[in-house]
């Protein structure tokens, strides 16, 4: 219809790992469960069979390509913008600028400075603390507690903390296939979604 503009759609797509991690700190942190991260992973098909919260579908939600293909094709890739969470966290501001000219709009200023739900995410980078690392965290603030603490940097972090080698590995290898296509897909590589254990 003349007068309507065109939809523009924005996607943005994270390590489907670290998305994965990340959303079952926010449902321990929540409450929701007690399970360690692996047990929550074997517990998916029947939760979600149980029609349980989708932050449980740690697998589901991290397999992209099907649902980015349905808007490419619903929409067009000229009016489809896909942003990468990485590149969204090295380069804020200059994602927002390119949103800003994606949608036809004029640059407005946009503090980027402070991050959201960090409390939360700002874990993802860590094995689980322990409950007196969280207490020193929450007293002393990150980084001194880290030197108060001593906290070993040779710690595996995120899900590579969480998970066994075995786990990770068979994990990892759920998103191996979706992976590869989403790279032909988009025509990018994202090799680095897939680093070893």
């Amino acid at each position: 219809m003349p007068g309507i503009r065109r939809q523009k759609i924005i996607v943005m797509l994270r390590d489907p790992i670290d998305r994965a991690y990340s959303e079952y700190r926010h449902s321990i942190v929540a409450n929701f469960q007690q399970n360690s991260f692996w047990e929550s992973i074997c517990l998916e098909n029947q939760r979600y069979s149980e029609r349980y919260d989708p932050i449980f579908s740690h697998v589901r939600r991290g397999l992209y390509f099907q649902g980015v293909k349905a808007f490419l094709e619903q929409f067009g890739r000229d009016n489809v913008r896909v942003i990468f969470f990485e590149d969204f966290q090295k380069s804020t501001a200059e994602t927002v600028e390119s949103v800003f000219r994606f949608l036809r709009l004029p640059s407005v200023p946009v503090d980027v400075s402070k991050r959201h739900n960090a409390d939360v995410d700002q874990g993802s980078g860590d094995a689980p603390p322990r409950k007196i690392d969280r207490l020193a965290i929450n007293l002393l603030g990150p980084s001194f507690a880290r030197k108060f603490l001593r906290l070993s940097e040779k710690r595996k972090i995120g899900a590579q903390g969480a998970l066994s080698r075995q786990e990770y590995n068979s994990f990892r290898a759920e998103f191996v296939g979706d992976i590869g296509r989403l790279e032909s897909l988009l025509k990018v590589n994202l090799r680095c979604w897939l680093r070893p254990y």
